[in-house]
């Protein structure tokens, strides 16, 4: 399948990302995943699944943990405009094409790749 991506400006280049952000106070992490979304690639969307949090040590600045969602683009609304402004647009890619940008670097970081390894596993699975 191919999946959408945020393209992300970051010191003077550019890497492939997914949407990402904190939880606002009081706000479920289901709608916290819709918002940024929304305000990183101005796609409506759905949420229609989830995946197992995933955590990345990164030494002395802590630890992130992410809570994967699978969501549905809803082409029913217009895309928006995109609200934060280090990304810079969306891209389609599918999986050796993301692998490829793994190996030169493309990527922003490990936790983008092993999350969509996650979400392909469970396709091959079936849930």
């Amino acid at each position: 399948p191919e999946l959408m991506m945020e393209v992300e400006s970051r010191e003077d280049e550019y890497v492939i990302n997914q949407p990402t952000g904190k939880i606002s106070m009081l706000e479920r992490s289901e709608s916290a995943a819709v918002r940024e979304v929304l305000e990183e690639t101005g796609y409506h969307c759905e949420v229609t699944g989830s995946l197992p949090l995933m955590r990345q040590d990164i030494g002395e600045r802590g630890i992130y943990v992410r809570h994967p969602f699978v969501v549905e683009i809803d082409h029913d609304y217009e895309r928006e405009e995109i609200m934060d402004h280090l990304v810079v647009g969306t891209r389609w890619v599918d999986f050796p094409t993301l692998l490829e940008l793994h190996a030169t670097g493309g990527l922003r970081n490990d936790m983008v790749i092993k999350t969509i390894e996650s979400y392909l596993s469970t396709l091959n699975q079936g849930v």
